[in-house]
């Protein structure tokens, strides 16, 4: 989608806004990008527009996709503290799958001492990925996360997920670790780019591989994939490249190890 999204505002002309003879019904949506951000803003809510990527909406949904994003950006680190995980596993030599959150075999459950082995800790902040994202994974502790926001749509493309804000201005964007884009000439400010990470790969030195312990919340569509050796690979089973999760969707691993 980044790529498209690029291609196409690059290659966009802008149209006129002049008064049109034709019934409001029978004109052509105008192309989002000639019409500067401001007065997106105050358009009537029933006013069709053409996106970057070929949809065409009203103003109305737009405003709704923005109000939704408002949301998830105040409430995903309330949303990674929530989270629910499994009870603990003792991996010993075994190598863990889980898929659809189930573990492709049984593990011994851990003893109720396992809480005195540190968690494999690890801080997201990556500026290649949106701020939601971020917080969701620290707030949930986790070693490997995935996390997908409710209620826009999303599209797979070049192995990452984008969801694209039309009506986010380019500082808040910048704020929330979007990435703008812009096209036209002269060039246009179109909106702003949330990715986030199809899969997600973290290798770490446990001390003693056979004492490793892990939790997980990895529900459908979502597999994990863990190393005793200290490895985890986080993936999905989806094949639809555009969606719009109706809750939140997400796959954290907390792995639970002795120092090396």
């Amino acid at each position: 989608m980044i790529v498209r999204l690029l291609a196409f505002a690059v290659a966009v002309v802008l149209v006129t806004a002049s008064g049109s003879s034709l019934p409001a019904a029978a004109q052509t949506p105008k192309l989002l990008g000639s019409i500067p951000l401001a007065q997106r803003l105050t358009l009537p809510p029933s006013t069709m527009v053409q996106l970057a990527d070929g949809r065409i909406v009203s103003i109305a949904t737009l405003r709704s996709e923005h109000t939704a994003r408002l949301q998830r950006f105040t409430s995903a680190r309330s949303l990674g503290t929530r989270l629910q995980l499994s009870h603990p596993f003792v991996l010993g030599s075994q190598r863990l799958r889980v898929t659809g959150g189930t573990p492709a075999s049984a593990p011994a459950p851990a003893p109720s001492a396992s809480a005195a082995l540190p968690l494999v800790k690890r801080t997201f902040n990556s500026i290649r990925w949106a701020g939601d994202y971020n917080a969701f994974c620290n707030a949930a502790q986790a070693t490997a996360c995935l996390y997908y926001p409710a209620g826009v749509p999303l599209e797979i493309n070049n192995g990452a997920v984008s969801d694209a804000d039309y009506l986010v201005g380019q500082t808040t964007c910048t704020e929330e670790g979007g990435q703008a884009f812009s096209g036209g000439a002269p060039s246009v400010y179109w909106g702003c780019l949330f990715i986030y990470p199809l899969s997600d790969q973290y290798s770490f030195f446990p001390g003693v591989p056979s004492n490793m312990q892990v939790v997980q919340a990895c529900p459908a569509p979502f597999v994990a994939d863990i190393d005793p050796h200290g490895a985890i690979a986080l993936s999905s089973t989806m094949t639809t490249i555009h969606f719009t999760p109706s809750a939140t969707m997400s796959c954290v691993v907390q792995a639970y190890a002795p120092a090396p």
